[in-house]
């Protein structure tokens, strides 16, 4: 009779984290297919290489000086504008200060042609058969953030349309570092404060 009990909890048991894989990798591979059909609408209309402009000193004239500053020590001037950026990223992310850091692997599409926005996409390993799946994504006038586990929504993650908007232009501006020619970005209007800061 024990044995039978045994069998009967290890079948249950295997059962149980069997659903749990296929419901990981299931909202993994879903997400991961959301994420590839817009930024395939983001690179929709990306321009030919042979049409892209090289970027000038009058194309710096109309920025605040210290943008200006900036982009020539960038050294963008005399080269091809960076129209649409690709990344990968590896690293770590917590969800607050004092949670622990979660190893991610993630992916960045960015179209700079008048601000078309950018896609980010990203795998954040939570514990064994729990991967947290981010998807951002801001294009023309709209924004979504979603995370999910398991195919459910993370409690917690925004919903306001105007918050999510100013966080991923935020996030938007903070993978300038990576590709600077973007500030001269069509779509962006910069404006100078008296402490020195960009608006």
């Amino acid at each position: 009779m024990i044995p039978c009990l045994q069998a009967m909890v290890l079948t249950i048991l295997f059962v149980f984290v069997f659903c749990i894989a296929v419901l990981d990798l299931t909202t993994i591979a879903w997400v991961r297919r959301k994420a590839k059909h817009q930024a395939e609408q983001l690179f929709a209309n990306r321009p030919s290489p042979d049409t892209l402009l090289q970027a000038e000193k009058k194309d710096l004239d109309k920025l605040p000086k210290p943008l200006q500053g900036y982009l020539q020590q960038s050294n963008v001037l005399e080269h091809h504008a960076v129209q649409t950026v690709r990344m990968r990223q590896k690293g770590a992310l917590r969800s607050g200060p004092g949670k622990s850091w979660r190893p991610l692997e993630a992916k960045c599409f960015i179209n700079n042609q008048a601000f078309a926005g950018l896609v980010w996409y990203a795998d954040v390993t939570q514990y064994f058969l729990a991967t947290r799946s981010i998807l951002h994504t801001l294009m023309d006038s709209s924004a979504n953030w979603e995370e999910r586990i398991w195919g459910l929504p993370i409690p917690g993650s925004p919903t306001q349309e105007k918050y999510i908007q100013q966080q991923l232009l935020l996030e938007y501006c903070g993978f300038m570092a990576w590709h600077p020619g973007s500030w001269l970005n069509l779509g962006l209007h910069w404006q100078s404060l008296p402490n020195g800061d960009l608006h």
